[in-house]
């Protein structure tokens, strides 16, 4: 079995902290001779790990296909010295393979027993923001100009290590070494995606707010935010409601709204008259005083009030009361207050639902 070990002097470009102990994680991956675990193997492991104060990369080849027991077991050890194993795809691939051929070679270790953290699960939201057509490891490093010297697939490396095999070269082995090698060190780059989850998941700061209006829209709310991590590369999305653009640790959102009068719909109508002549529904209990004629109870579509002010788009009704254009449309809008304004907090709700809109 080969054993190559490599220093790691790079750093990481996110702070693996917030999300597990740098010494407790495990990076890894695993080439395997087929898809299935029950007919084919794994020859080839890739870790990098914080050992001795410093990250290290070990790599664990099988030259031989009876050496795979042996190649489980090492990873096994170092798996035992941590507890969270962090991966691209695992829980669906990686793990599950693993864990299965333990089982099969008798050896007595659960690799899916491990805190685990998939980077693929993780960043999989992202894809609408960063306007990918692929989440594969290959075009998420591209996204970021994270360079690879390597340029094939797993799959496509099955028959160079089946040739390794039979001829034992140099050139084979290298081959192999440096796509896992590149695949390992390629999860370290793509921890700088945490970098837009945190910030989709509301890890900002509101640093400026101001309204205005254009030749488009009467009313628009701009807010500049404060990144605590920088984002990799420039993002920016648009939609009816508002348009998002982002760099560094700094973004800024031009939210559009409206100037003008909606409507708020009552959810109880059968205890509601309309007013024909004013235009609006009463309680029963106020409608009494109103003569038959200037009356007629309410449906749904006409049991409404109205108000005229600054309305801001709203995904769902989280931000009462909701007012509409129609009975009909189906954009949610709330009235855009000074207290809304001056409450930073209520602003980064807003912000921070608006986000999730976008990536749900």
């Amino acid at each position: 079995m080969t054993i190559q070990k490599l220093p790691f002097t790079g750093a990481l470009p996110y702070p693996l902290e917030k999300k597990c102990l740098p010494q407790e994680a495990v990076f890894f991956d695993i080439e395997t001779t087929g898809f299935s675990p029950k007919n084919s193997g794994v020859y080839l492991i890739g870790a990098v790990s914080y050992e001795d104060d410093c990250w290290q990369m070990c790599q664990w080849m099988s030259d031989d296909p009876e050496e795979e027991a042996k190649l489980l077991n090492a990873f096994a050890g170092l798996c035992r010295r941590h507890s969270t194993l962090i991966h691209f795809n695992g829980d669906r691939f990686d793990l599950p393979f693993l864990a299965c051929r333990a089982r099969m070679l008798g050896i007595e270790e659960d690799f899916t027993s491990y805190g685990s953290l998939d980077l693929y699960k993780s960043f999989l939201p992202l894809k609408p923001l960063l306007k990918a057509s692929h989440m594969n490891q290959k075009s998420l490093q591209e996204f970021i100009n994270a360079k690879r010297e390597d340029e094939y697939t797993g799959g496509e490396l099955i028959p160079v290590y089946r040739n390794y095999l039979l001829n034992h070269d140099d050139t084979s082995k290298q081959l192999l070494l440096l796509h896992n090698h590149d695949d390992v060190l390629g999860m370290l780059s793509l921890l700088s995606f945490f970098a837009y989850t945190d910030f989709l998941e509301g890890d900002f700061t509101v640093r400026e707010c101001r309204t205005g209006s254009d030749d488009i829209h009467d009313f628009s709310l701009e807010l500049i935010l404060s990144l605590p991590t920088p984002l990799p590369r420039r993002i920016s999305w648009g939609c009816s409601s508002f348009y998002l653009t982002a760099a560094q640790q700094d973004a800024r959102m031009l939210i559009y709204g409206l100037q003008g009068e909606l409507k708020y719909f009552f959810p109880d109508y059968k205890n509601y008259y309309y007013l024909p002549r004013e235009d609006t529904a009463v309680h029963k209990s106020v409608a009494s005083y109103v003569d038959k004629e200037y009356r007629t109870p309410a449906r749904a579509s006409t049991c409404y009030s109205k108000k005229s002010g600054f309305f801001l788009p709203q995904g769902s009704e989280a931000f009462g009361p909701a007012f509409y254009e129609d009975y009909k449309s189906p954009a949610a809008y709330f009235e855009c207050t000074d207290e809304f304004l001056a409450s930073k907090d209520t602003l980064k709700k807003y912000i921070h639902s608006l986000l999730e809109n976008m990536t749900g």
